[in-house]
């Protein structure tokens, strides 16, 4: 199968590296943004009459937007190359867009060491590379099947890493709501906090899990469609394309630690 070879190619292995390396950019200015934004209100509450410390917060209200377009811009790209990728691979396109292969090149030569790894290691190694990325195709099999293996695959990871994101922040709501109701603030003072104080803590975690959301219904779709005889594959295609531009999804950290157990789940599937 065209499809396990392709995938393996130098040129493939790094428009995948380079895509991690976005993402991964992507998820470090993420988790800055939520420690800083989460840390002035609390110093606030400390300090309340610092000066410094209101300068300090309307600075950041206008470098978040710098934070948030940083955010957007490794995201999309990232996207743009894991697309790439798989349109070479499933055989959709001949080869790979050049200037995807010269945004990879650029990467490469400051990063040479994290490319390195990453070609050369696979999703299970230690530490984990994007080496034989689509582990469920097999040899002889027929195209369309191999690339249904591989959506279904590409399902099943956002699944493992999503839910699990995704049940993080219902759980620190559930807390965050049971510490207010035993703190014995008013409602006022609660709203007060939530949308005034922590306004951007606030905004910032309903609009991770908005996107997360969108990740599902997205994915939901894709799952009821791969049932379905007449699919159009590269229809689906496109929503995976979609739904890898949505950004803060997919943290890297519970991708660290859910990836080894989510491959074996997708060997014994």
């Amino acid at each position: 199968m065209d499809l396990l070879n392709r995938q393996n190619e130098k040129e493939s292995l790094e428009i995948q590296a380079t895509a991690r390396l976005l993402y991964d950019r992507a998820d470090n200015i993420d988790l800055i943004e939520w420690i800083i934004i989460l840390l002035l209100p609390i110093l606030k509450i400390i300090f309340p009459n610092s000066i410094i410390l209101n300068y300090i917060m309307m600075f950041w209200f206008f470098l978040s937007f710098v934070f948030d377009y940083f955010i957007e811009k490794n995201t999309v790209s990232a996207a743009e190359l894991k697309k790439g990728f798989d349109y070479y691979v499933y055989g959709w396109s001949k080869e790979i867009n050049k200037k995807l292969i010269s945004l990879s090149k650029k990467h490469k030569v400051k990063n040479a060491s994290f490319f390195e790894r990453q070609v050369n290691n696979t999703g299970t190694d230690n530490p984990r590379g994007v080496k034989n990325w689509y582990t469920k195709i097999e040899e002889n099999m027929p195209q369309e099947m191999a690339i249904e293996k591989a959506m279904k695959e590409n399902i099943y990871f956002d699944k493992g890493i999503n839910n699990l994101a995704y049940g993080i922040i219902v759980a620190f709501v559930i807390f965050v709501v049971i510490l207010l109701s035993a703190s014995g603030l008013t409602f006022y003072e609660v709203l007060y906090a939530s949308f005034v104080l922590f306004a951007s803590f606030t905004k910032k975690l309903y609009s991770t899990y908005f996107n997360l959301k969108r990740v599902e219904k997205i994915n939901e779709n894709i799952d009821i469609l791969l049932n379905d005889k007449e699919v159009d594959l590269l229809y689906l295609q496109t929503e995976i394309d979609k739904k890898r531009a949505i950004s803060r999804t997919s943290n890297k950290f519970i991708y660290y630690f859910r990836t080894k157990n989510i491959h074996k789940e997708v060997s014994n599937l």
